[in-house]
């Protein structure tokens, strides 16, 4: 019965479902519980995608996080736990990469745990950039891996989301 509450064909399935993100968009503005508004890491997504798809912006990008397992209070993994679910992560990863075929992904996570995916992706020959944008004292840089644009980036937590999302997009834009 659960199986089918997760993987089932109904609507109230949880996932592969058509409307996989809108959960993002109905948050917006909430006043209990989770408010993607309070995000920079939504509010830089959503900028980035309305520049393309100003209607439905949600229904055409995926979300994964590239660790599985976090603090169950929060935040992002120690040392300890990133190394240790490091190598099951880099295999989802190229599975759900396999799986929806993007023609381009986002990793907004800063250069320190972007290299352990990119490298695994990539037989650990990635240093070739396709393009580089500064942002301030940022920079979001892309490569070609496995036919797929891969742009990384910091994450945006307490950086110019404006200049961010304006790197992201002219970087898309180069090389369309």
């Amino acid at each position: 019965e659960d199986i089918d509450v997760l993987f089932g064909n109904t609507a109230d399935r949880i996932f592969n479902r058509d409307d996989q993100m809108q959960w993002v968009e109905n948050s917006e503005g909430n006043s209990k519980g989770y408010n993607s508004r309070r995000s920079a890491f939504w509010r830089v997504i959503k900028r980035v995608s309305e520049y393309y798809y100003p209607e439905n912006w949600s229904s055409y990008i995926a979300w994964s996080n590239v660790c599985k397992v976090a603090p169950f209070n929060g935040g992002n993994p120690n040392d300890e736990l990133y190394y240790a679910q490091l190598e099951n992560c880099q295999k989802i990863l190229e599975i759900e990469i396999e799986q929806l075929s993007p023609r381009i992904i986002v990793f907004l996570t800063g250069k320190n745990w972007v290299d352990d995916f990119l490298s695994y992706l990539n037989q650990e020959n990635y240093d070739q950039a396709i393009e580089c944008k500064s942002w301030g004292k940022y920079k979001s840089t892309a490569y070609l891996i496995k036919n797929t644009i891969m742009i990384c980036s910091e994450h945006p937590q307490g950086k110019k989301e404006n200049l961010h999302s304006k790197a992201i997009i002219d970087i898309i834009n180069d090389l369309k």
